[in-house]
Order: structure tokens, then C-alpha cells, then sequence
């Protein structure tokens, strides 16, 4: 199976059985966010990124108790809405907000979907807001 098939395998499939998922072409197709993506452009740097091996690495004995039921939940989980999102909604962000145990909402404007690349500075300035006092 190559990387296209692969990639609209798992997207059909909803991601291993998750409802959440989404096929590919479905979203390019609706445009809602696709509506500029280059299939013969993006397909080659896609799968140059595509690497086989474990997803962890096989020396976990050197993090300790990091991942430890004990420390489960010591930094307050927190959501960033992306107010210009054209992938998911800002009533669905809202919903996932409200069903999850999220201790702080903070507000992006004019971020999409990938808020790193719209808003580089104010997602990090929401981060370190967050992660201050945490420190």
C-alpha cells in the first residue's frame, strides 16, 4: 500500500474506528480548507516525511516516572479556539471545550486551523500565559 492509499485508508476508516475521522477528499471537496491543496505538489514533501519504525522509541527506561498516574493531570489542560478556522468549526471547537475537562479557553483571532503558521506569536504568547504558571 503506498502513501495515498494509506492516507485515505485510515481517513475513511475514520482513524482506527474513531468517528472523528475524516476522508481526505470529502474535506477537499466540500472546501473547507483544501480548496487551495496541490495533490501532485504536497504528495511528494508528504511522503519524504513518512518514516518506518515504532511510534515510541525503544529506550523508554531513561524517562522514569514521567508518565506516571501520579503526575497524570499536574498541568491544567487548556484549549486554544482558533476563531478562523476553516477545518473545525468555532461551534464545534466550543462543544469540545465544554466536554472535556478543560480548565482554560484562550482566543486566537485571525489563527486557522494551524494556528503555528497564522498566529506564530500570539499561540506562543497563549502558551507561555499558560505554562508560567505551571512552572
Amino acid at each position: 500500500m503506498n502513501f495515498q492509499e494509506s492516507w485515505n485508508s485510515n481517513w475513511s476508516r475514520g482513524l482506527v474506528g474513531n468517528q472523528t475521522g475524516r476522508n481526505i477528499g470529502e474535506l477537499k471537496e466540500s472546501g473547507r480548507g483544501f480548496d487551495l491543496w496541490n495533490e501532485e505538489c504536497d504528495l511528494a514533501p508528504a511522503t519524504s516525511l513518512t518514516r518506518v519504525g515504532p511510534l515510541l522509541g525503544n529506550d523508554l527506561s531513561n524517562i522514569g516516572n514521567k508518565f506516571s498516574e501520579g503526575r497524570y493531570g499536574s498541568v491544567a489542560p487548556f484549549f486554544v479556539v482558533c476563531k478562523d478556522d476553516n477545518m473545525v468549526s468555532e461551534k464545534f471547537q466550543r462543544w469540545m471545550t465544554q466536554n472535556y475537562s478543560v480548565r482554560k479557553v484562550m482566543e486566537l483571532k485571525g489563527a486557522d486551523h494551524t494556528a503555528m503558521f497564522w498566529a506564530p506569536q500570539d499561540l506562543s504568547a497563549a502558551l507561555l500565559h499558560v505554562a508560567r504558571p505551571q512552572a
